[in-house]
């Protein structure tokens, strides 16, 4: 369709409606990035001129959605808008990527998409991510936020970054056996006591939402540990703290801390999942399992998985 040697008359199969034009304008630009993959060698004005098109297309694709709010920036949207260009500066020409390096990425895509699919709720999105992947490096740095937001706002909307490290869960729930989890770049004192033993370096799950508790630990009583601390002296820190001992021992326990207790247990079986831990942040229940042996009130709800 985009190579018709009269590409104005494919138009007449767009139905007369308002995004209309927005397509006419999307189908131009791939028309012309399918050129450009066509050659052999890109001068470095034909790289600009293709950094360029293919911002274009990212905005005229985040326009199309103000008229279907089911469209989401799809992966192989994402590698064309915002690597192809910089592939083909690096290398001159990237007609081979387009044409088999990302194909091949297109069928692992294809496999993964159900999983990952934008549910157009942040929430939600959040907590297909959690069980379907670990992200292995959960800190207050790889947490942003935009500077544009007010301190003041209620809620304050943030991204979570830095996936290098990352795994997938394969479909069982388990990380494949030939998958290598690198802990060469990562700081395990801020990690999960199952991830100190170096021979087993079992990682589930849970090790995210233990990092995640201790994450909240430091920001809420601003106490931060970095690569220059050993695991036994935060792991001192959290049991002085678990048992209001030493620095800890006037604190009064607030809700916050009912999750951070909860997301430091020892245990990875005792602690929450994220589902459950978004659950109590939106007040939907109202203790976890380390607690349910302490007497409350009736109307009391379990924070279940």
């Amino acid at each position: 369709m985009l190579s018709h040697p009269n590409p104005e008359a494919m138009t007449q199969l767009l139905p007369n409606r308002d995004e209309s034009g927005i397509i006419l304008q999307i189908m131009w630009l791939l028309r012309d990035i399918s050129t450009l993959s066509r050659a052999v060698s890109l001068s470095s004005a034909e790289i600009d001129q293709l950094g360029e098109k293919t911002r274009q297309l990212y905005h005229l694709w985040v326009m199309l959605g103000e008229f279907d709010k089911t469209l989401h920036v799809t992966p192989k949207l994402h590698l064309l808008t915002a690597h192809l260009h910089v592939f083909a500066r690096r290398r001159g020409w990237f007609a081979a990527v387009s044409e088999q390096g990302i194909e091949h990425m297109h069928a692992r895509f294809n496999l993964l998409e159900r999983r990952f699919l934008n549910t157009n709720s942040k929430e939600e999105s959040a907590i297909r991510i959690s069980l379907d992947g670990i992200h292995l490096d959960v800190k207050e740095g790889n947490f942003v936020v935009s500077l544009e937001q007010s301190q003041d706002e209620r809620v304050i909307e943030c991204k979570l970054i830095d996936f290098n490290t990352s795994v997938l869960l394969n479909r069982e729930g388990n990380i494949a056996t030939d998958t290598p989890v690198n802990f060469q770049y990562l700081n395990k004192t801020l990690m999960a006591p199952e991830v100190q033993d170096n021979d087993a370096r079992l990682v589930t799950k849970k090790s995210d939402v233990y990092s995640f508790g201790l994450m909240a630990f430091q920001l809420f009583y601003d106490q931060f540990f970095t690569g220059g601390n050993r695991y036994g002296e935060v792991k001192n820190h959290i049991n002085a703290y678990l048992n209001k001992t030493f620095q800890y021992s006037s604190i009064n326990y607030t809700r916050l801390d009912q999750l951070i207790k909860a997301c430091l247990r020892d245990d990875p079986d005792q602690r929450p999942t994220m589902k459950a831990i978004v659950s109590f942040l939106k007040n939907e229940c109202d203790y976890f399992h380390y607690e349910r042996n302490r007497p409350r009130g009736s109307r009391a709800r379990l924070c279940e998985d």
